[in-house]
């Protein structure tokens, strides 16, 4: 029966990452840069204190001309273990989100492993509609994976719109 975690450390999912054989490189406390077997660069971000509780996977690219919501619309419905959307400059990006309450490190590992594996699907599927005109591979201006952005900047404001209610007539 495989071990069962109930508290990770982020010094674990540095080891767990060790042994899967990604190339990985902690940056911060909660932030790891990921390379693929395939070279494609992804972030691990780990979330919670003082145990993680969650692992994000993200990686983002830029430099693809024709990415349409219905793009990323069909590959969220085509691909259940991963989301994708636009930045906020309009290129895209791919997430996956582990829970780890009561995971084991194979888990962890598998999951890992998977995003390395949708990542590559999720590149290839802009490259070529960019870089494969009429089936020929010809590509100039070859896309770029982005640089990381901070958790804190994607995330919505806590603070609630106000709606302002009409005033009371009297009767």
């Amino acid at each position: 029966m495989d071990t069962i975690l109930r508290e990770v450390t982020t010094e674990e999912v540095r080891i767990l990452l060790e042994q899967l054989g990604t190339n990985a490189e902690q940056v911060k406390e909660d932030l790891f840069h990921l390379e693929f077997p395939n070279g494609l660069r992804g972030h691990l971000i780990t979330y919670g204190e003082p145990h993680v509780s969650s692992l994000q996977l993200r990686a983002g690219f830029s430099g693809f001309q024709r990415v349409e919501p219905r793009h990323l619309l069909n590959w969220d419905r085509r691909y259940r273990f991963s989301k994708s959307y636009l930045d906020a400059d309009n290129d895209p990006v791919i997430e996956s989100d582990l829970r780890l309450e009561g995971v084991t490190p194979e888990a962890i590992q598998a999951f890992i492993r998977d995003f390395g594996d949708q990542l590559t699907l999720f590149f290839l599927l802009f490259a070529h509609d960019r870089c494969q005109p009429g089936g020929v591979k010809v590509c100039k201006n070859q896309p770029t994976q982005k640089p990381y952005a901070p958790p804190s900047s994607r995330r919505l404001s806590k603070t609630r719109p106000t709606v302002s209610k009409p005033p009371r007539s009297a009767s």
